[in-house]
């Protein structure tokens, strides 16, 4: 196997840009510019981002946050502005487990800008296919802070490069329902969930939810981040959605894990009990196991133990909700 040529760390992913991205149609240019939001989403999550704005530009996609920015030039241990967009694998100095962020669309695009606020200063550097066009140079100073790129995909990549905005604003929603308290804007629209897994699962329920039997639970065990929210449906069916690392995966451990966590809490409830369950539940992994070739099935035990027990706990030990699901289930 040949080694990556240093002096073009992404030729990889122009190569085969389908193993980084899923696909070269619709979905995949969805997915790298959720991959591009990556940085966003761990900057918030770090305690720093509480912005971000996508904007559509004809054939362009603008991604602009609050956070801290990066420096144009080597400083503190962190990733410097060159290595935050040719950087495929993880980033010193930072804690980014969603993807391969900005490096995916800076290597798939026919022209790549990013402009970065940090300490004062902004930093400004252009790219196509991945190849530097205008080297990192300081644009000024500022008392702004954040990253801001404008990226437009290669059309010798995408048989059709045109951003599809009703499926990027699904995947915008669900990352908002994910990190209630990070403002989120499409097109300067607010899509900000505040109320998280909770509203998700209150606006997926097929039937209104019964009374008192909405919760959620949070907490971290094993090297796993586990956050829930679970309800009962007043008709027979419910919905069950659930994240791996900021990922849509419905099936699996972590998804089994909070109806055996509800079935453990009553062991006599009707069988129906399963069926009615509208839940969404995310857990953050270091390494996740999936089963096949397509991110559908969580494969981990650990996982499913760690759901379970905090929804079974949750229904044995909280009184007044306890009460609820007995009044719901009989």
């Amino acid at each position: 196997m040949a080694l990556p040529d240093p002096a073009d760390p992404l030729a990889p992913v122009r190569t085969r840009p389908a193993m980084w991205i899923g696909t070269t149609d619709t979905p995949g240019l969805t997915q790298l510019v959720s991959e591009a939001l990556g940085w966003a989403v761990d900057e918030h999550l770090a305690g720093f981002a509480r912005r971000v704005d996508v904007r559509i530009h004809g054939a362009e996609i603008e991604l602009e946050d609050d956070g801290r920015g990066v420096p144009g030039e080597g400083a503190g241990g962190g990733p410097t502005l060159d290595q935050l967009v040719t950087t495929l694998g993880p980033l010193a100095g930072t804690a980014m487990l969603r993807g391969a962020g900005f490096a995916l669309a800076n290597a798939l695009s026919e022209r790549f800008e990013i402009e970065s606020r940090h300490d004062g200063v902004a930093w400004g550097a252009t790219f196509s296919r991945g190849q530097v066009v205008v080297p990192v140079h300081v644009l000024g100073q500022t008392t702004a802070r954040g990253l801001r790129v404008r990226f437009r995909p290669d059309q010798q990549t995408f048989a059709a490069p045109i951003v599809d905005e009703s499926a990027l604003e699904a995947r915008i929603e669900q990352l908002a329902w994910l990190t209630p308290r990070l403002a989120w804007f499409l097109q300067g629209r607010s899509k900000q969930r505040a109320d998280g897994l909770e509203g998700l699962v209150v606006a997926n329920a097929p039937t209104p939810l019964l009374p008192g039997t909405l919760f959620a639970v949070a907490g971290e065990a094993q090297g796993v981040q586990l956050h829930a929210a679970v309800g009962l449906a007043s008709g027979r069916r419910g919905k069950r959605v659930g994240f791996v690392n900021f990922a849509r995966v419905d099936g699996g451990a972590h998804v089994r894990g909070v109806a055996r966590g509800a079935r453990r809490a009553f062991p006599g409830a009707p069988t129906s009990l399963e069926r009615r369950l509208v839940t969404a539940v995310h857990v953050g992994l270091p390494a996740p196991h999936f089963v096949g070739t397509v991110r559908r099935q969580l494969s981990d035990d650990t996982v499913e133990q760690v759901v379970l027990k905090h929804v079974e706990l949750a229904l044995r030990d909280q009184d007044d909700l306890r009460i609820s699901w007995l009044q719901a289930l009989t």
